[in-house]
């Protein structure tokens, strides 16, 4: 059930999920999608989350009650269908130690968990390209770094807390570095149709090399 949270005097929270996955992903997307559509009266901007949307609205243009602008809950025509893509990895990173050590498993078996699962790619962030994958085994979940890198290189697979993801760029970052990928996942020369790789909805899944 979607809640409908007052934010401030011009701003409402839309509340609909309680965790991340591919039931609250297809929600988001559902919601998206009618927000784009059909605006409701007023809005300026929005942004979304994991589990909610924050809808801002002109001062003064907010509507009373936000739910009744929800129609339905149906799947919209506009869903995004991804695309099943594999990306090959060397499971190398000088910080795979640390995560078979904290999980308590052998670095063979962080390998073969991390690479036996679909992901699925919930946002692009942080960086242009910069993948939040869904899907991590909860045995390797492992903090972030207490200082973070000055340069992580581009390419680069990791686990930040319960999270998994690619740094698309060099950056900086404080994730735990396991490995390492030769796809390209921003082309800086590329037109910017073609330029990512990845993109909200699609599947990954990492064959080790």
């Amino acid at each position: 059930m979607m809640r409908f949270i007052p934010y401030g005097p011009d701003a409402w929270m839309i509340e609909f999920a309680t965790e991340p996955g591919e039931d609250a992903f297809a929600r988001c997307h559902r919601l998206i999608a009618d927000i784009e559509k059909r605006p409701p009266l007023g809005l300026r901007e929005w942004s979304a989350s994991y589990t909610r949307i924050l809808l801002e609205f002109a001062p003064g243009r907010s509507p009373a009650r936000l739910w009744e602008w929800i129609l339905s809950d149906a799947p919209s025509e506009n869903m995004i269908k991804g695309s099943q893509k594999t990306i090959r990895v060397k499971y190398n990173g000088p910080d795979l130690q640390r995560v078979a050590d904290h999980a308590g498993l052998s670095v063979d078996e962080v390998i073969e968990l991390h690479s036996a699962r679909p992901y699925l790619v919930q946002f692009l962030g942080f960086s242009p390209g910069f993948p939040y994958l869904h899907g991590l085994d909860p045995r390797l979940a492992t903090p972030r770094l207490n200082t973070p890198r000055i340069k992580i290189s581009a390419g680069s697979v990791a686990i930040g807390g319960s999270q998994t993801g690619i740094y698309s760029l060099a950056s900086a970052g404080g994730w735990n570095i396991i490995g390492q990928t030769k796809t390209v996942l921003f082309d800086f020369n590329a037109p910017l149709e073609s330029a990512f790789h990845l993109a909200a909805g699609d599947h990954i899944l990492f064959e080790p090399i």
